[in-house]
């Protein structure tokens, strides 16, 4: 979902039903070209000011982690590198089919995308339960045939200057 102003209303929603939510980030970008330019040195004081900057200093994000959770932890902090025509999720989506209560929100990956970065995302496919394998990066990896035949709507974003 493109955004020009923030809502956290329409930020939750679409989180809640589609499973992703994009936000504008005019700098992030050119933060990332940046970054790589030093390596990506994660694990620095540079590599820390980064983080802050980008993702906890930012309200938008701040407010929808507030919303969404009682308390946060950063679980994952590391670059990955294109794999197109794999469709990957950090979580498993094998829940059970019977328990709705075990579908929804259980965790939320801020993604920093790259200038000329582009993404499919699969609309809905976070409340469904789908037949996953570990994939090469060890999340979980399914195939298009299964969000195909779910019926989850493919939605391809792309990010000419970076963005969230």
């Amino acid at each position: 979902m493109t955004s020009n102003s923030f809502s956290l209303d329409n930020a939750k929603r679409s989180l809640h039903e589609d499973g992703f939510f994009e936000l504008s980030g005019p700098d992030v970008g050119t933060q990332i070209a940046e970054m790589e330019e030093k390596h990506f040195p994660f694990l620095t004081p540079y590599g820390l000011t980064f983080l802050k900057t980008l993702v906890i200093d930012d309200t938008r994000i701040r407010h929808i982690l507030e919303a969404s959770f009682e308390k946060c932890t950063l679980g994952h902090w590391l670059r990955y590198r294109a794999l197109p025509g794999h469709i990957e999720s950090y979580f498993r989506n094998d829940r059970d089919p019977d328990n709705p209560d075990d579908a929804g929100l259980h965790g939320l990956a801020v993604q920093l995308w790259a200038k000329g970065s582009a993404v499919r995302y699969y609309r809905g496919s976070h409340l469904l339960s789908f037949p996953t394998e570990e994939s090469e990066r060890r999340l979980y990896e399914t195939s298009k045939d299964a969000m195909d035949e779910a019926g989850c709507p493919a939605e391809d974003i792309t990010f000419p200057s970076g963005g969230l």
